[in-house]
């Protein structure tokens, strides 16, 4: 079975041999001249179990061989590699494949999606390889998905490669604690990372601020135009807005240390009533989704952000200025 396969893959040469060697054994059965030798008659039995045996032992191989074959035609197609290049990733694959329970074809999908959406080989490629698998094992959630969206994100925030692996624990650690799923936290870093960056957020930084949103219940639909419009409000202000940004002490100038003050007005501990803090989300969100931002972020501010940027800092060292905690890289 393909649940068999893994460990088999460790000790196929071993089987070869063997297989082998039982051959040269039931040979040695007979004397020369076709004359039974005289253990041929007491052997008689176990021949036949040999004889099983055997069938059993190639079929098994015949198996594992085809998964393996299925599994390198997933790479080579997939990668597009050929020549070194395809034995370098058929090696890659060889060593992620005996430390995984996963099937041939899963290990193999993973090793090329990979390689293609990253661009990693050798050491980084097996470390992400079996990070990927054992997430996806163990959330139950889709592998070639969130293949698909931690690259996205980690292409979009220029992760480097030796600091990916360390990324995608602090993505699952997030997932843990908020109960988003890893794929929903880096689909929605990748969507707002341009203008996040803008503001100066740190890939931290902008993955625990969406898995809190997602702990809070807030629906993203709604959280994509009003942010979208924040942002821009806070990059250009009217004549009008940046008054009332002044009055409230919302610094135009430093537009990081501003969002984070228009968080703080509108969510759970500010000092404006309910009213305010509502007026205050339409100026800033916009009418459309002003209320419901007002409502998203005060539900939100229930938790404190830092806690999950630190939940995210232990599996990847990073700064979080914006969010007020500061960590050595």
């Amino acid at each position: 079975s393909t649940g068999k396969a893994q460990a088999e893959l460790t000790a196929l040469d071993a089987r070869l041999k063997k297989t082998a060697a039982t051959a040269t054994g039931t040979s040695g059965m007979f004397g020369g001249g076709g004359k039974f030798s005289k253990g041929m008659v007491a052997g008689a039995a176990g021949f036949a179990a040999l004889g099983a045996a055997a069938v059993i032992a190639g079929k098994q191989l015949y198996d594992v061989g085809k998964e393996l074959d299925e599994a390198y035609d997933t790479i080579r197609t997939g990668t597009g590699a050929t020549g070194k290049e395809l034995e370098k990733l058929k090696r890659d694959f060889r060593s992620v494949a005996k430390q995984v329970p996963d099937d041939f074809k899963t290990t193999g999908t993973a090793i090329a999606d990979l390689n293609t959406r990253l661009g990693l080989s050798g050491k980084p490629l097996r470390e992400m390889s079996r990070n990927m698998l054992n997430l996806s094992r163990m959330t139950e959630t889709d592998l070639e998905g969130n293949i698909k969206s931690v690259s996205r994100a980690f292409v979009d925030w220029e992760v480097p490669i030796k600091r990916q692996s360390k990324s995608l624990n602090g993505l699952f650690r997030l997932g843990q604690r908020s109960g988003a799923s890893v794929s929903e936290i880096a689909d929605n870093m990748q969507k707002f990372g341009s203008p996040l960056r803008t503001l100066g957020f740190e890939v931290g930084e902008a993955a625990a601020m969406f898995a809190n949103f997602e702990r809070a219940g807030v629906n993203m639909q709604t959280m994509v135009p009003g942010l979208k419009l924040a942002i821009g409000n806070l990059l250009s202000p009217t004549d009008d807005l940046r008054s009332r940004f002044k009055e409230l002490g919302v610094s135009t100038k430093d537009p990081e240390a501003g969002l984070k003050r228009i968080m703080d007005l509108v969510g759970n501990k500010s000092f404006l009533n309910d009213q305010q803090r509502i007026n205050l989300a339409m100026e800033v969100f916009g009418k459309r989704a002003g209320s419901d931002m007002a409502e998203a972020v005060k539900l939100a501010s229930r938790y404190d952000p830092d806690v999950l940027c630190e939940e995210f800092i232990d599996g990847e060292e990073v700064t979080c200025p914006v969010l007020g905690l500061g960590v050595d890289a």
